[in-house]
């Protein structure tokens, strides 16, 4: 997750977070194959175009005014609406191990690794009042199935093209009576 004051790319050496297998750990940056993409507006005609960083004269911030190099080797000024880093890092961990990864699976050692607004105390575990509503909605219709013929509107029937339409669905089973030995008269399951 990038935060306002990290750095458009990083440089090699960097201490970092790296994430490996699902869990972020200490590593460092050995070799870095940069990439870095701009999204800007000309300030001439005010069109939008994406550039590489090396193709940029000025500051890599965003909001920045710089000159862009167009394919002709003029340089024209825009300014800077995004950065991204699609270099390749290829870092050490601390048992040695190496692994090439893209920035978004470094974090900047000391940056946090999650989203501030949520925390283990916003999770639902810890907080029961705030679970979301819940799958099952009326307890009245567990285990029935609803005759979906009954549910339309007259105006949905009515909407419908002329044609043979499917057989009802069976009305639903009732429990049979059994006979009780004793008196010989019907007992119902309910």
């Amino acid at each position: 997750m990038k935060s306002l004051e990290e750095p458009p790319y990083l440089n090699v050496g960097t201490d970092v977070s790296a994430k490996y297998r699902g869990a972020f750990c200490e590593a460092k940056i050995k070799t870095a194959k940069r990439l870095v993409k701009a999204k800007v507006t000309f300030k001439q005609d005010s069109s939008a175009g994406e550039v590489h960083d090396e193709h940029i004269r000025g500051p890599l911030k965003v909001g920045a005014t710089v000159e862009v190099r167009k394919q002709d080797g003029t340089y024209q000024e825009a300014t800077i609406n995004k950065l991204t880093d699609a270099s390749l890092y290829t870092v050490v961990f601390d048992d040695g191990d190496e692994k090439t990864l893209r920035r978004s699976s470094l974090c900047l050692k000391g940056a946090r690794h999650f989203a501030e607004s949520e925390t283990l105390d916003q999770l639902p575990l810890t907080n029961p009042e705030h679970f979301g509503t819940p799958v099952i909605g009326k307890k009245g219709n567990r285990g029935r199935r609803s005759n979906p013929i009954a549910l339309q509107h007259n105006s949905d029937i009515h909407s419908k093209p002329a044609g043979p339409s499917p057989p009802p669905p069976p009305p639903p089973a009732r429990p049979r009576a059994r006979l009780h030995s004793a008196q010989h008269s019907p007992i119902s399951r309910a």
